[in-house]
């Protein structure tokens, strides 16, 4: 069809070329049909042939994006779940058994700066001295797996050595405190006959025992030989009893065995990796008063199950403190400006009374409930009067607080952890507890007479906290989160161009209606036929401006000329050229023109007839 209108076009033009006697090099001395004929067909099947491709590439492109969208983040924890697991050889499993990360262990040793004025039963001024700052090795024995691997049975040794460049002194500085013996053995004649405690009292002035004692800050921590202790062995053996052979905040914890562990490895079902099901052969403790409070839920605190939201609990066993506790998310951090973590707190409630929080009634012993914020800590402590709290009695009753001087409790000494929400792996933690003893009066012992009532007495806080080094966090970005990044800017690429490509098709494709619309409403007064240099004027002989190769019918001013060579023509040619029948030509091409366009090369002859 295109090659019948061109070909009716150029018959309507020569009609018209020779009729006014102008030829078709006058028109355009570079005219060249052939050539034209070849872009007008080039340009009507490009034109369809772009708006095709531009749009089903944009499809193509949205399709892509969608699917990456659906299924990519399938495969990427599909692949986290099968690398997560504690079997052996895999990277989870190795750093597990030999952590490459610095586990650094910090102690504060509450320093009693008036212990005359507290013996004489004032209020005690505390000076927290250090930091005594240990670096730990951890090794793992033992490692068995079951049948299946589903299980996975170890015990740790612990080895902590001193750090002096970071710490604030060396390990022999001296610290005032509660003489360990003393406050052990009076807490054991507590409720013992009158006669016992006659004993215990001459027992301890023959020691020459007080209340308060000062030794280097090694030996309080790591333990030392008491005279007292040693005469007491015999004894403590025939009544069949076991006494340790030293006494210190962490006696027989440096390098000794710890307690075996049965936990899950995640293999079968990685949402329980890590899951403690025995410690101490137990599967649930026995010193509580509820079934609640005796639970071992969660891991060790090292590791939790792959995928973390933030409305998670966080489950964890603390053998510290002898109970499971949970954790609650707190916010958003980053590690090293390249790894983002999701940060986990102990929440307040887990510290409060019983009556502020009747769950915390099963961690009352002998039905004696302690104010918010101290958990008492002696059926798992050979009975000895321990007592954990937060640093400095964080979030603990104003009463533990305002009994002691020298406390600055504040949020720096929160229990955190950060976790890397994919993997599960504590990346950043930070472990913070508080050792008391309480002290209670006895009219049986000197030094406990002039006591009002019993003290909740600090002894030390510690900070055990680990951090993965920026070497490691990079490579974990690299290796883990940046596959996932480009895959996600890809895709939202893809999809936003393939938006666009769209957008342009339907656009091209409303302003080529657009134009189509505007040629059918103009109809054929629109038709432009050129007739090069001849022209016909009207009586003002103004002539209407014509592109090249088109002739205008125009009632008002006649039929008006404007080729290539139109304006070359001066006025007096033009007159020349003007028919004495100007008006009824006019009139006539003007009918013509009214009439519907059904054939291109009827309506030119039809306008040049009347023309002549």
């Amino acid at each position: 069809k295109i090659d019948q209108l061109l070909s009716k076009d150029r018959s309507s033009s020569k009609i018209m070329s020779d009729s006014a006697g102008i030829h078709e090099t006058d028109l355009n001395p570079s005219y060249a049909p052939t050539r034209n004929r070849s872009k007008q067909i080039f340009a009507c099947l490009l034109k369809p042939l772009m708006f095709g491709v531009t749009l089903s590439l944009g499809i193509l492109l949205i399709v892509v994006s969608i699917v990456l969208v659906a299924v990519f983040p399938s495969v990427f924890r599909s692949r986290i779940a099968s690398s997560m697991p504690l079997v052996n050889g895999s990277f989870t499993f190795k750093a597990w058994n030999s952590p490459s990360t610095p586990i650094y262990m910090q102690f504060w040793l509450f320093s009693i700066t008036n212990p005359q004025e507290f013996l004489s039963g004032g209020k005690p001024l505390l000076n927290d001295v250090g930091p005594f700052t240990y670096q730990e090795r951890r090794v793992k024995s033992g490692v068995e797996f079951n049948s299946n691997g589903s299980v996975l049975r170890y015990q740790q040794s612990t080895f902590y050595h001193f750090r002096r460049d970071l710490s604030c002194c060396w390990e022999d500085t001296n610290v005032t405190t509660l003489n360990l013996m003393y406050v052990g053995l009076t807490h054991k004649m507590q409720y013992s006959s009158i006669h016992w405690k006659t004993m215990a009292n001459n027992l301890l002035r023959s020691g020459k025992h007080r209340l308060v004692m000062t030794r280097p800050a090694k030996q309080i921590l790591w333990g030392y030989h008491d005279l007292l202790l040693k005469t007491m062995q015999p004894i403590a053996r025939l009544a069949g009893a076991t006494l340790k052979s030293e006494l210190g905040l962490f006696a027989d914890k440096n390098g000794s065995l710890g307690d075996p562990y049965q936990i899950r490895t995640g293999a079968g079902d990685v949402n329980r990796l890590g899951e403690i099901l025995t410690w101490k052969g137990l599967d649930r403790l026995l010193h509580w008063n509820s079934s609640q409070a005796n639970m071992i839920n969660g891991t060790d605190g090292a590791m939790f199950p792959p995928f973390v939201s933030r409305s998670d609990l966080l489950y964890l066993f603390s053998s510290d403190i002898c109970r499971s506790i949970y954790l609650k998310y707190r916010g958003d951090v980053m590690l090293h400006n390249t790894v983002p973590l999701y940060r986990f707190q102990a929440p307040a409630e887990m510290f409060m009374n019983a009556t502020l929080n009747p769950s915390n009634r099963g961690f009352c012993l002998d039905g004696r409930c302690l104010d918010s914020g101290v958990l008492n800590i002696s059926a798992c402590a050979d009975g000895a009067p321990i007592l954990m709290s937060q640093p400095h009695f964080y979030q603990a009753a104003a009463q533990y607080q305002d009994a002691l001087g020298g406390l600055s409790p504040g949020p720096e000494f929160d229990t955190v952890l950060d976790v890397e929400p994919n993997t599960g792996l504590v990346m950043r933690a930070a472990k913070r507890l508080q050792i008391n003893m309480a002290v209670t009066p006895s009219r049986q012992f000197a030094d406990l007479q002039n006591l009002n009532s019993t003290l909740i007495m600090p002894l030390a806080w510690l900070n055990e906290s680990a951090c993965l080094d920026p070497e490691s966090a990079e490579k974990f970005r690299a290796g883990v989160l940046q596959p996932r990044d480009t895959v996600a800017r890809v895709q939202w690429s893809l999809l936003a161009i393939g938006f666009l490509l769209c957008g342009l098709a339907v656009l091209c494709l409303g302003f080529k209606c657009r134009r189509r619309y505007l040629r059918q409403r103009a109809g054929p007064r629109s038709l432009r036929l050129c007739a090069g240099k001849a022209s016909f004027a009207s009586t003002s002989s103004t002539a209407s401006p014509c592109k090249r190769g088109s002739l205008v019918a125009n009632p008002g001013n006649g039929l008006v000329g404007n080729g290539s060579h139109g304006g070359d023509r001066d006025d007096n040619t033009a007159a020349a050229t003007l028919l004495p029948s100007a008006s009824a030509s006019a009139s006539a091409a003007a009918d013509a023109a009214s009439q519907p366009l059904d054939d291109e090369a009827e309506t030119a002859e039809t306008v040049i007839g009347a023309g002549a």
